[in-house]
């Protein structure tokens, strides 16, 4: 009795002291001049109504059940100071406000569910949904080191099932599986005690407590939408939504192509090949000073006058499809075109008279309907040697492949060729034939990787080989998407963002007649091989060297072939502008 008499007055003050403090911040809005409430405040004092209710209404022994997955949620904010990230606290009451909001509907509703007598198995399910947030934020930081942000969610939804299987085995964590057992076993004690929830709610003043969680729990939901958890949705839809708007403005973009190049009766004659790698790091290319000789083909071309290698480059981003969506268009980091606007690299080279050909060793993503896909549909011949279709990551064939595919390919000039490597794409050990591992001695995944770039560079090798042969070959061109953490143990991510991950290779082999043809380009070219450069220049780069000049697109600032181009450090960006190349103090250069 005394117990109850205490409960009773625990839940009266808790009340009491919400209700004082959200009259409080009402009173000082007003004297502030405020014409509405300031509802970030104001959703602290909600929450803490909503968590008073429910601790008037389950009883102090299942209020801390009920309140454990929202104690967890709210406590996944030390993931900022843990990773080393600061939190301002405006984002916090939003958060909590949100947090609250959801936990509240869902708390009603069990509470409903289990005084109805429905069957733990449904109740099992339902019990499951909010501490499955809480898991899923908490099993990210130990997987990644971070916060997840909306790049994290955009991979999802553009990955496939062998991919998400291949990331989770990699960057396994064994506090992730006793956190999905925690979550599994105390949805299954919610089950179990599915009668045993007090029977207050039979009560009126039980109803209408239930009543006002609805009620204050919508409210929170929708006055705090925008937080650190639904902004990772939200910038991830957006970030979709121009993906998908880039594919429907296709026809507009091609008519507006045809309206600026009519003047154009014939295309300048060549083959110019642009080959695509994937997840290379320069850091560990011995052409580029590291100490294994993962590239012994590039290191000995790169004394060959007919080759140009790039010493500080780096990735507009480090993600492939953000990478190559700029890459690959008119759209960069320096320019304010929408990306649905920005034509692409073969959308130029059609309309200015080229064949195009896209190689490609990577899945087709049809599903996900990025920008490298429909730019991948625009050319006049696909090839794909990975027919998985966005299901599944596993190569059919390793790289060298696309040399037998080259030397069986009618190429006539014009032409545009661009090839697609799978590269150095993890799992690193399925992207070489098991005669080709080489390295040995280091850690396994320090080896696979250099073992994968090994096989990358005499795969590149022998694709130069192969198109320098090619009647009125002109250029190649290769570039890196992005690069891989991998001294740090990571991969490309992001929301755990190093240096490492965007320190890309980039080098041009030209023939003896576009030598001599252009000479003043590739005396330009030369001159700014030691300059900064961002892959999301290539486009710039390829319409120069294809001789397309579009009035409308031409930023000479921008293009390496001329001397305009504008080498100042501080103005070089990645991660989509986010980041500056000058504050990168460990330059591999």
């Amino acid at each position: 009795m005394k117990h109850d008499v205490l409960f009773r007055k625990a839940t009266l003050f808790c009340l009491s002291f919400a209700l004082f403090l959200g009259c409080s911040y009402l009173y000082m809005d007003h004297l502030a001049g405020f014409a509405v409430p300031d509802t970030e405040f104001f959703t602290l004092e909600i929450s803490a109504l909503l968590i008073s209710g429910f601790f008037c209404l389950a009883g102090k022994k299942y209020f801390l059940l009920l309140f454990l997955p929202l104690l967890w949620l709210i406590g996944a904010l030390c993931i900022f100071p843990l990773s080393h990230k600061p939190l301002h606290f405006l984002s916090f009451m939003p958060f909590m406000g949100f947090s609250a909001g959801l936990w509240g509907l869902w708390a009603a509703l069990l509470i409903l569910l289990e005084r109805g007598g429905r069957k733990k198995y449904p109740v099992f399910l339902y019990a499951l949904l909010f501490p499955l947030l809480p898991f899923l934020v908490w099993s990210y930081y130990f997987m990644n080191g971070s916060w997840p942000i909306y790049t994290a969610l955009l991979a999802i939804w553009q990955t496939n099932g062998k991919e998400a299987m291949e990331y989770g085995i990699s960057h396994f964590h064994p506090v992730v599986f006793i956190l999905l057992i925690f979550t599994f076993t105390y949805a299954g004690h919610i089950a179990g005690n599915a009668k045993k929830f007090p029977s207050l709610l039979i009560s009126k003043a039980g109803a209408w407590i239930l009543s006002a969680a609805f009620i204050l729990s919508f409210y929170l939901i929708y006055v705090s939408r925008d937080n650190l958890l639904t902004e990772i949705y939200f910038q991830a839809r957006d970030c979709q939504t121009s993906y998908l708007q880039f594919q429907k403005e296709k026809e507009h973009r091609s008519r507006q192509m045809e309206e600026t190049l009519k003047t154009i009766s014939a295309a300048p004659h060549g083959i110019h090949v642009l080959v695509i790698g994937e997840s290379e790091n320069r850091k560990h290319m011995s052409a580029y000073g590291y100490q294994r000789p993962t590239t012994p083909h590039l290191e000995k071309a790169a004394g060959n006058p007919h080759f140009i290698l790039y010493t500080d480059t780096y990735s507009c981003h480090v993600q492939t499809v953000q990478a190559l969506s700029y890459a690959l268009t008119a759209k960069n980091q320096y320019n304010h075109i929408p990306l649905e606007k920005a034509p692409s690299l073969i959308e130029c080279a059609k309309t200015a008279g080229f064949h195009t050909i896209w190689l490609s060793n990577q899945e087709k993503y049809s599903l996900y309907d990025t920008p490298t896909s429909v730019i991948a549909s625009e050319a006049d011949k696909e090839i794909w040697l990975n027919h998985n279709i966005g299901t599944d990551l596993k190569t059919e064939v390793y790289d060298g492949e696309i040399v037998n595919r080259l030397k069986n390919l009618e190429i006539t000039s014009p032409t545009l060729l661009i090839i697609h490597l799978m590269g150095s794409h993890r799992a690193y050990w399925e992207r070489y034939p098991r005669e080709c591992a080489v390295f040995e001695g280091d850690n396994w995944l320090t080896d696979t990787y250099d073992n994968s770039i090994l096989y990358t560079d005499r795969v590149l090798h022998e694709i130069y080989e192969t198109v320098k042969t090619i009647p009125h070959f002109q250029s190649m061109v290769y570039f890196s998407d992005h690069s891989e953490g991998i001294d740090e143990g990571l991969d490309h991510n992001a929301s755990i963002f190093t240096w490492d991950m965007t320190y890309i290779p980039f080098y041009m082999a030209f023939s003896d007649e576009y030598m001599k043809n252009h000479r003043q380009k590739i005396d330009e070219i030369k001159k700014h091989k030691d300059d900064p450069f961002t892959n999301d220049l290539i486009f710039h780069l390829m319409m120069s060297l294809m001789e397309i000049d579009i009035p409308d697109y031409r930023e000479k600032t921008n293009d390496i072939t001329t001397q305009d181009y504008d080498p100042g450090q501080e103005r070089f960006r990645t991660l989509f502008g986010e980041k500056k190349i000058i504050e990168n103090n460990d330059s591999p250069k």
